[in-house]
């Protein structure tokens, strides 16, 4: 059964006063998230990002030390009010549900980090036909979930620790999701925080059909390997080895 929309929103307005403790001792997950975001920066061009899930302003104060654009929403008043005290004017701040978030702007990073499971499974196909809608050609959806397996391990021993919403998300769910809205997984990979492969990060993007040619292989060590084993002595020793063995011409 559906939770009705002002129990989720009554819920957190109330766990706001719980995350201000945030503020003062940054927790191993914002880290964590500090890292994977500071990766994302060093890789894309990014000019104009969208927060969904502002919670008491971490990482939005972060991405506010490096991007001018910076939109962030969230559905709880209470912590718009709380960081509106603190955030720097390049943050524009949102009061309501990405659901009722209607833009004429395009996005090169929309972030939805620890924030997903949070919204009723429900709504998540129409959420990414709508975030399909606001990137530029070259967007990234970046979100950050729970492991599905490790959230069943905290609703069988520890189910006070869940919010109101804390869905299972698994792979299955998010393919389902990139085949009816033309995107695609670009990067998915497990990291952990307290608990080993404890949460998962998904890279989300177009699904252009653009499969650029590269003239070189992506990666330092690829190429440095390449090259070494395909220089000239070693080839002719390659040859020779093979021309013996096989007692061919190669």
């Amino acid at each position: 059964m559906e939770i009705p929309k002002n129990k989720i929103l009554d819920f957190y307005n109330r766990f706001s006063n719980k995350l201000t403790k945030d503020l003062i001792y940054i927790n191993r997950r914002h880290i964590k998230h500090f890292i994977l975001l500071w990766q994302i920066f060093k890789k894309y061009e990014i000019e104009n990002i969208l927060e969904i899930g502002t919670g008491v302003g971490i990482i939005t104060k972060f991405l506010s030390y490096k991007y001018n654009k910076i939109t962030s929403i969230d559905i709880s008043e209470n912590n718009i009010k709380l960081v509106n005290k603190y955030l720097p004017s390049n943050v524009s701040l949102i009061n309501k549900s990405i659901m009722d978030y209607n833009t004429e702007s395009k996005y090169d990073l929309i972030l939805l980090l620890d924030t997903l499971e949070h919204i009723p499974k429900s709504y998540h196909t129409k959420l990414f036909k709508k975030l399909s809608n606001i990137m530029n050609n070259n967007a990234h959806i970046i979100f950050t979930i729970p492991n599905p397996c490790y959230t069943k391990y905290i609703i069988n021993n520890n189910p006070k620790a869940l919010q109101v919403v804390d869905e299972m998300i698994y792979l299955d769910d998010i393919l389902e999701i990139c085949k009816e809205t033309n995107l695609q997984i670009d990067e998915y990979k497990h990291f952990s925080i307290d608990r080993r492969n404890q949460y998962i990060f998904y890279n989300i993007v177009n699904n252009n059909s653009n499969f650029t040619n590269l003239n070189k292989s992506e990666t330092i060590e690829e190429r440095v390997i390449y090259k070494l084993l395909n220089n000239r002595l070693v080839i002719l020793l390659r040859k020779l080895y093979f021309k013996k063995r096989i007692n061919g011409k190669l």
